[in-house]
Parts: C-alpha cells; structure tokens; sequence
C-alpha cells in the first residue's frame, strides 16, 4: 500500500510536536522583552514575548548582533531574573542559562495572572506592537469609570502637563459608520482635575485615547493611550487590579522600554476586558 499521501500530515503532526515541546513540562520563566530572535538552545524556536520557559531553560540568540536584548521573569513571584544585552562585549558568545532557583520569589495572586498575561501576547503578538508615538508626557493606560454617558478621564492623563488639549475616544473594535467619540472635544487639563466627558450613546469597553493641540497641523504626532471604560461600579475593582499588574511591570524596569511596557499593560487591559 502506497502512504506517500499520508507524508505531508505526518510531517506536519512532527512539527507540531517541536513547537509543543518548547510548552511541554513545568514553566519556570516567561520572556516580557525581546530585540531580534532568539532560541531556547536545542529546539530552534523562535522566543517572543510571552513564551514559557522550563526550568534551567538555555538561550541563544539567533544570529547575534548588538541589537539583540532579552529579558526574562520567574513565573512564580514574577521577579526578573534575567536580562542579556548583546551588545556587551562576549555577552551572548555561548547559551545562557535562565537561572530561577526553587523558592525564587514568593507564590502570590498574580502568579495566575502572569500566566494569562504571558499566554494572550504569545498568542497574538502583532495586537501589542506599539505603532503610536509616545513622545514625554503622553497618557498612560488606566482603567476608567463611567456614569451614564460621561467618563472621568483625569487617570489617563496623569502623566500630561497641564495644558490646552483636544482629546478623542476611538472604540477599539470602531467600524463605519462607527466614529470616534468626541473627536477633538477641546480639554484644558490641570493635574488634580476631575475631567468628565459627556459622550452619547458611549458602551464599556477597550479604547483608543487619543490627544492632540488646538489647531496643530495634521502632521503632528499624537500622543495616545488604551483605556478600558466601565461602569463605575465596575472601574473601581478592574484599577486596582491594573496597579498591582503596572507595580510588576515597573519593578522590570530597566530591562524594558517604553513600547515594551506599553505592550504589557494593554494586555492587562485586554485581560481585564475579557474577564468582566
């Protein structure tokens, strides 16, 4: 009998297996930040963010050049224990191994959430790729409350100089006729300020918070944040989830840039979207 047909889904349940081998056992470390391509040595992979990683797991990146950096967490205690930046001199000439000692850090609440976390950017890592700049002052993503059609804003933009300001709320999953919220409502911020604005016909969920100048030229570079919008009822519980998840990021600090940590924290986001 002729199995020559039968090759093509062989190979492909063998490939499969390569891919789920890097999953299989226990996780000891997860990837947050990464620059160029790299390996768990003997599998081949490629790491992205999000990845587990085994116990002792050893990394090589894949073809190093300056450029490549990677940063690594424990999966119980979420601490980082690893960051290797290539362009050190003989930083990345042999495997490095991801060291996270039995005891490292201790189990908490958040454990689980890392893992969702982790697992929802491996998943789609293009939905977390930063394409916004995020020039000194831009806002920051925060959960936000509303009550009947108006929405506090003052969260967002807590890391806004005070200023003249036109703001815009672009519902994520925005398609015509859907329109932005508001657009270019004009806001005049000072910190401290409770800014609610009224938006008709407003539903809960993941936007796009988007700043600008009164009368800049098109070409200006906005400055934007995600945001989760829920009733007020709601916001309270969903924020203070998200300031234990941006304690975490920050303690990563240095290890990850702006676009790193921003990706983080629209997962969390997404997350939080997902679970109310």
């Amino acid at each position: 009998m002729d199995f020559r047909h039968l090759l093509p889904l062989v190979a492909g349940i063998v490939g499969s297996a390569a891919v789920l081998s890097v999953h299989a056992g226990p996780i000891a470390a997860y990837v947050v930040a990464i620059e160029g391509r790299w390996s768990a040595h003997g599998t081949g992979t490629p790491l992205v963010v999000g990845s587990p990683l085994p116990p002792m797991a050893r990394l090589a990146p894949l073809g190093a050049t300056p450029r490549h950096r990677i940063a690594v967490v424990a999966a119980r205690g979420g601490a980082l224990v690893l960051t290797v930046d290539c362009a050190k001199p003989r930083a990345c000439d042999r495997p490095i191994t991801v060291q996270t000692p039995d005891g490292a850090g201790d189990s908490d609440s958040q454990d689980s959430w890392l893992q969702r976390l982790m697992a929802r950017i491996e998943g789609k890592p293009e939905r977390y790729v930063a394409t916004l700049s995020r020039s000194g002052g831009a806002p920051m993503e925060s959960v936000l409350a509303a009550t009947g059609d108006e929405v506090d804003i003052a969260p967002a933009l807590r890391p806004v100089p005070p200023g003249r300001y036109t703001v815009s709320l672009h519902p994520l999953e925005c398609r015509p006729p859907c329109a932005p919220l508001d657009a270019d409502a004009p806001l005049n911020w000072s910190q401290g300020a409770r800014v609610a604005l009224s938006l008709p016909g407003m539903r809960p969920g993941l936007h796009d918070l988007v700043l600008g100048r009164p009368g800049a030229a098109a070409v200006q570079p906005t400055r934007s944040a995600r945001v989760l919008v829920l009733p007020k009822d709601e916001a309270r519980a969903a924020a203070s989830r998200l300031d234990e998840w941006t304690a975490r990021v920050d303690s990563w600090r240095p290890a990850l840039d702006p676009a790193q940590r921003q990706s983080l924290m629209r997962a969390a986001l997404d997350e939080l979207a997902a679970v109310r």
